[in-house]
């Protein structure tokens, strides 16, 4: 089964249909993110809002679960560039450096397994 993936948010869906209903954005964004593996951007205006303007990333994973599902480790980074942050708001790239050290806190490890998971 297909699975849907936003990076920024970790949100995983089971269709783009549905990851662009929950954004509320345009079904051909999704599908321009995933064909140039690039990051979108989208303007809205709402009824007495102001204009907010977004970026998204989505891929397309192959996986067996089909459900929608966010990554969200409920611990923080004890130090460095990212101290206080949740895995989950830390790029990946820094997640995989921290993985690296020899002394990688708990919650880098499993934020890294959810990753996994959802691209499994």
């Amino acid at each position: 089964m297909i699975t849907i993936i936003e990076w920024n948010t970790r949100q995983q869906f089971e269709s783009k249909k549905l990851a662009a209903e929950y954004f509320e954005i345009p079904i051909w964004l999704v599908n321009k993110s995933i064909a140039n593996n690039s990051t979108v951007s989208y303007r809205k205006n709402g009824v007495n809002q102001p204009l907010t303007h977004k970026k998204y990333k989505f891929s397309e994973s192959w996986g067996n679960s089909g459900v929608t599902r966010t990554l969200n480790p409920s611990k923080t980074i004890p130090f460095g560039k990212y101290k206080g942050k949740k895995p989950n708001e830390v790029p990946l790239g820094y997640l995989l450096w921290m993985f690296k050290k020899t002394e990688c806190p708990r919650c880098v490890t499993d934020a890294l397994k959810e990753v996994k998971n959802l691209l499994s």
